[in-house]
């Protein structure tokens, strides 16, 4: 599949269904920015649901998967109103957007092609972020900066050393369903389709997105991994553009998380 998006020049995206956020521009910007804000107070409602114990107490690397399944869902819950609205847009597309945009509105794909593209475009994309890791890594050891791991995501790390902890299963819906749900609709959905909205067109700004989202998850991974991680975006941004669904990059996340979680339990034994 790979060869026949670079024959058919389909990379280019100049005939693609368009991947437009769901309201103008500005508002986009805005509810980007709002869930940017609304993470920060992430720590006060883990305080308020769980308990004021700070994980200033311990060192980043001894952090639990209890702790981080905390701040994860005390992050979400502070970003689910704003889904929400997200959501309500885009089946009420002409409340916040002029004549004009919606004359631009995407022409999506069927649910089972958006399904298929989204497996298919993995599957393409999976093979090069496979390869920009081995490089990275190999590279990281050469200069002599310091070990690598097969397993580059903090929380994958914490579920092969605590093999029996009762967050376990948490921690995987949370990595296989919340977390790509949640993530593509801020950054494909708002910010790329934001840009969109703004007269970008489709590499710009899949580019800077990938740029943004890439620099998201610097705490969360070692630096040998962002190549890697930056080539996967890239992928997702592609098939939000060429499908014009926000559901294709979604499915893509989401079976790229499982695939990691699969391993991590594979390395557990």
């Amino acid at each position: 599949m790979l060869i026949w998006i670079i024959r058919a020049r389909k990379h280019t995206l100049k005939h693609a269904a368009g991947g437009l956020a769901p309201c103008e521009a500005p508002i986009a910007f805005l509810l980007f920015l709002a869930v940017f804000f609304a993470s920060a107070g992430a720590i006060l409602v883990k305080q308020l649901l769980f308990g004021t114990e700070s994980i200033a107490e311990s060192q980043p690397e001894t952090i639990s998967l209890a702790e981080q399944d905390k701040i994860q869902l005390s992050m979400h819950l502070c970003q689910l109103p704003f889904m929400l609205f997200f959501a309500w847009l885009v089946h009420h597309p002409k409340a916040f957007l002029s004549p004009a945009s919606r004359a631009l509105s995407a022409r999506r794909f069927s649910p089972p092609r958006t399904f298929k593209f989204g497996v298919l475009t993995l599957l393409c994309v999976l093979p090069v972020v496979i390869l920009s890791q081995t490089v990275m890594e190999l590279l990281w050891q050469v200069f002599g900066l310091g070990p690598v791991s097969r397993l580059a995501h903090e929380t994958l790390k914490s579920l092969v050393e605590a093999p029996h902890d009762r967050w376990m299963a948490l921690s995987m819906f949370l990595a296989a369903i919340i977390a790509p749900i949640f993530e593509e609709t801020i950054y494909r959905g708002l910010l790329q389709g934001g840009l969109r909205r703004m007269g970008f067109t489709a590499w710009p700004a899949i580019l800077f997105t990938s740029v943004v989202f890439t620099s998201a998850h610097i705490t969360a991974i070692p630096p040998y991994a962002l190549i890697a991680i930056f080539t996967l975006s890239l992928g997702f941004g592609w098939v939000f553009e060429r499908t014009g669904r926000l559901v294709s990059s979604i499915i893509m996340h989401a079976l790229f998380n499982v695939l990691n979680l699969v391993l991590a339990l594979t390395l557990r034994g």
